[in-house]
This record gives structure tokens, C-alpha cells and sequence, in this order.
């Protein structure tokens, strides 16, 4: 029997789908249509990632690039 490794991040993206979901059937209900649309694509569009992408990326790449390669601000002075 295969059991599966609990994953974090999937639980609490699906619990905050249910919610955002339930949310938007309130604003629904209250004739505000415009912004439970908008919040139900963002509020539903962490949990489609978390599928889409489901590896963590590596620590390198988490890092802006300008902390492996600083701006050479040299050039910019020798212009002015």
C-alpha cells in the first residue's frame, strides 16, 4: 500500500480555496458580482499552482539575481 507524503502547502492552499469559495457565494448572494469574480480567480489560482508546480525550487534560484551578480555601477557614472 502506497501512502502519500503529507504536503503542507497543498492542505493549506485547498482549505484557503474552500474559504475564498464560500466567500465568493456571500458576495454573490449580495449582488456584488465584479469582485467575488476577481477574488474567486486569485483566491483559486494558489492551489492551481501548487498542482501546476508541485517541486520547490532550488535555493538558488529563490534569490534575486543581482545578490550573484551586482550591479556595476561604474559605467553609469562614466557616461554622465
Amino acid at each position: 500500500m502506497y501512502f502519500e507524503k503529507p504536503n503542507l502547502i497543498k492542505d493549506k492552499s485547498y482549505q484557503f480555496a474552500l474559504r475564498i469559495i464560500s466567500l465568493y457565494r456571500q458576495m454573490q448572494g449580495e449582488n456584488e458580482y465584479v469582485l467575488s469574480k476577481q477574488l474567486l480567480r486569485a483566491g483559486t489560482s494558489i492551489g492551481a499552482n501548487v498542482e501546476k508546480h508541485p517541486q520547490p525550487r532550488a535555493e538558488k534560484t529563490l534569490q534575486p539575481k543581482w545578490l550573484f551578480h551586482p550591479p556595476d555601477f561604474s559605467k553609469l557614472n562614466a557616461k554622465r
